[in-house]
């Protein structure tokens, strides 16, 4: 528990730094990349990002949202003709960033 503790607090000292150096960040591409490496500084001990693998971006006006699920599981179908999806429920962290800054503003694992 407290190399947890330490890993998350030394990932949230990177983001302060990663703030001092920010520049705009106009692009997904960019977006996802900022978003990316705070993800991994921060929650680096706590989330296994091999299986939370699947990034996602939405662009929210003044603010890009990316964060990090797992992949979605592609619909079966079965031997009665019934259609089969899964739904997996479960979340990881959710980076946001402010555009004209490219300073990280909000950081969380969602549910």
């Amino acid at each position: 528990m407290f190399l947890k503790t330490a890993s998350f607090l030394v990932g949230l000292a990177h983001v302060g730094l990663m703030n001092l150096t920010s520049t705009p960040v106009t692009t997904q591409q960019q977006a996802i990349l900022v978003g990316t490496k705070a993800a991994h500084t921060i929650y680096s001990g706590i989330v296994d990002f091999n299986r939370l693998s699947f990034t996602k971006i939405e662009d929210m006006g003044d603010e890009w949202y990316v964060w990090f699920t797992e992949p979605p599981i592609a619909p079966t179908t079965e031997e009665n003709g019934f259609i089969k999806c899964t739904a997996r429920l479960g979340g990881g962290p959710e980076i946001r960033i402010n555009k004209a800054t490219g300073k990280i503003i909000e950081w969380r694992l969602t549910k």
